[in-house]
């Protein structure tokens, strides 16, 4: 029987987060690492999965999931150490653009396919419950 994974509190089938500690993709032998998926967490994955191929800068991000620089940056650099992110620092002269050169996030390729997986899981697991049909009782009330 294949080994579950405890994630947001309940177990999970392996089969939901099939990338996730050993990703591979396309014959690319990157290894994704193991990132808690909280929901600030989700929240900057789904602004990289709306195009994986932008780059993304931290203010662009703060400014698009609204979370302050002290939750935000620990969030890339923990993305980043476990090689969902790709950082670089962008090429310019401050000088002549008048601003320090920006640091630049971009999605890895597997990261993209784990993310999708465990934004679906996530959202499956905080999806509502289905409404029942209450059973009318006797003089207009229900059971």
């Amino acid at each position: 029987m294949p080994q579950r994974r405890a994630m947001y509190g309940r177990w999970v089938s392996p089969q939901l987060t099939p990338y996730i500690g050993s990703a591979k993709m396309g014959g690319m032998s990157d290894e994704l690492g193991d990132v808690q998926i909280t929901p600030k967490i989700a929240t900057v994955l789904k602004i990289f999965l709306e195009d994986p191929q932008t780059p993304r800068y931290g203010m662009e991000l703060m400014r698009l999931t609204g979370q302050s620089a002290a939750t935000l940056y620990p969030n890339l650099t923990k993305l980043a150490r476990a090689g969902w992110l790709e950082a670089s620092k962008e090429d310019i002269d401050p000088k002549v653009e008048g601003r320090p050169a920006r640091r630049n996030y971009i999605i890895t390729g597997a990261a993209t396919v784990a993310a999708r997986a465990e934004l679906a899981a996530l959202s499956e697991h905080y999806r509502p419950p289905a409404l029942r049909n209450p059973r009318l009782a006797p003089h207009g009330g229900t059971a």
